[in-house]
């Protein structure tokens, strides 16, 4: 059921990056592709899988039916908790990013999910993490401003 309902939402995501990506500005005469050429090979393979993960997620035999199947979905969010708090994460990331700033709210995304993706707690690595996500940051920043000329919030 899982591999249904993601692949229905990975599939309107698409469409929707889809339909804006024909808002991209058309090729001019010097250029071989338009800037929208990429992005919509990026879409159609997510299209693509999503399409392969739903009709496999038809063909599958269904091991547990009823009760058995909504516990073993409470059993794998609780074991895989990490992958639905991130989603989480990243919506707050792109609400905290407007108010804080790109630099604050992207060290401080970073190092959350450098802590919430780390298996085993080690305060050595903690150690690690607060430069790494400063540096990271740091980089980015640098990478986008200075050599793309893109102003980030």
């Amino acid at each position: 059921m899982a591999d249904k309902i993601f692949s229905i939402v990975t599939l309107t995501i698409a469409g929707i990056f889809l339909i804006n990506s024909r808002l991209f500005a058309e090729k001019s005469g010097t250029q071989a592709v338009s800037s929208a050429f990429f992005p919509r090979i990026i879409i159609y393979a997510l299209i693509f899988s999503s399409l392969i993960l739903l009709v496999s997620s038809f063909l599958k035999k269904s091991k547990q039916q009823g009760e058995g199947a909504k516990g073993a979905s409470i059993a794998f969010l609780r074991h895989h908790w990490r992958v639905p708090f991130m989603f989480a994460w990243f919506m707050i990331y792109l609400i905290l990013m407007p108010i804080l700033g790109f630099f604050p709210s992207t060290v401080l995304f970073l190092f959350v999910g450098y802590l919430v993706l780390n298996i085993s707690f080690l305060k050595k690595k903690l150690l690690i993490y607060i430069p790494l996500s400063l540096i990271l940051t740091f980089v980015i920043q640098f990478i986008f401003e200075n050599e793309l000329q893109v102003i980030l919030p």
